[in-house]
C-alpha cells in the first residue's frame, strides 16, 4: 500500500508478543507484519526495542526463521498468509496481543 512512498521499521512487539506467545503465535505475528507492511517493498522487519531477558530463546529463533521464510522480496502474499488466515478462528488470533500470558519476572533495576 505504502511501499513506494514510505518505509516501515520495526513492528515486532517485545513487551507482550515475544515474551508471552507460543512459537506458533510468533510465526503468525511475523507473517502478518510482513503481509500487512511489506507490500510494494519498504518494510524493515525488526523488533521495536531491545529484546529483554524474559523472551524465550525459541521465540527469538522463530522470529528470525519466519523473517527468512516469509520476507524474501518479491513477496508472495499467497504464501505468507492465506485468505483464511486473515480472519482466523479462534478469535484469539485476530487480536495482535498473544492469548497466553505468563507471569512477568521483575526486571533487575
Amino acid at each position: 500500500i505504502f511501499g513506494d512512498r514510505i518505509c516501515f521499521h520495526g513492528a515486532i512487539d517485545v513487551q507482550q508478543m515475544l515474551p508471552f506467545s507460543t512459537v506458533e503465535e510468533v510465526r503468525y505475528d511475523v507473517a502478518k507484519r510482513i503481509h500487512d507492511l511489506g507490500r510494494g517493498g519498504g518494510y524493515f522487519l525488526s523488533v521495536c526495542h531491545d529484546i529483554g531477558e524474559d523472551v524465550p530463546p525459541e521465540n527469538i529463533i522463530a522470529t528470525f526463521e519466519s523473517a527468512q521464510e516469509y520476507g524474501q522480496y518479491p513477496l508472495s502474499m499467497e504464501e505468507i498468509l492465506k485468505p483464511e488466515d486473515l480472519n482466523p478462528e479462534p478469535a484469539s488470533l485476530v487480536q495482535d496481543a498473544p492469548t497466553t500470558k505468563k507471569a512477568r519476572r521483575p526486571r533487575r533495576g
